[in-house]
Order: structure tokens, then sequence, then C-alpha cells
């Protein structure tokens, strides 16, 4: 089943929320665990543990995780679990 570009970004907002809900209040685990897995798959598919820098330039203007949005760590997540193995 394909979906449309704008079905795909409220499924993601849904993910994100519910994500963040179910963590404690205040608590950054759900961002965590995302950057962790995204470092982590850079270094196991590319062997650079920084690979996304680039994609996240170019397209937020930021190579650090920590200044990207929930919507926009996800849709990096999202990116760079796409990354096919080598």
């Amino acid at each position: 089943m394909l979906i449309n570009e704008e079905e795909g970004r409220a499924r993601i907002v849904r993910l994100i929320r519910n994500a963040r809900d179910e963590d404690v209040a205040g608590s950054s685990r759900w961002r965590e665990a995302r950057c962790r897995a995204i470092h982590a798959r850079c270094a196991t598919m590319t062997g650079d543990e920084y690979f996304f820098a680039a994609y996240t330039l170019a397209l937020f203007g930021a190579a650090d995780l920590a200044q990207l949005t929930d919507p926009q760590l996800e849709q990096t997540y999202h990116h760079v679990m796409a990354i096919p193995g080598r």
C-alpha cells in the first residue's frame, strides 16, 4: 500500500507523539534512543558514525542531531535506517 506524502507526515507526527507520551514527563529518552540508533546504523553500514551529517546539513542546515526538531530527527532516522547493508 502506497501512502502519499501528507499521510506519511501525519503518521510520523503520530509516532513521535505516541513515543513521547510513553516517556516519563520531561524525559528525552525518545530523542536519545533515536540519536543512538542513527549513530550506530551509520557506523555499521558506512563505517562513519557521522555519515548522516551531510544529509541533515543539506536538508535542515544542521550537522548535529541535537539541533533537529523532533520531526526532522524522525525523518533522519528513517532515512538512515533505509541505508542498505554493505
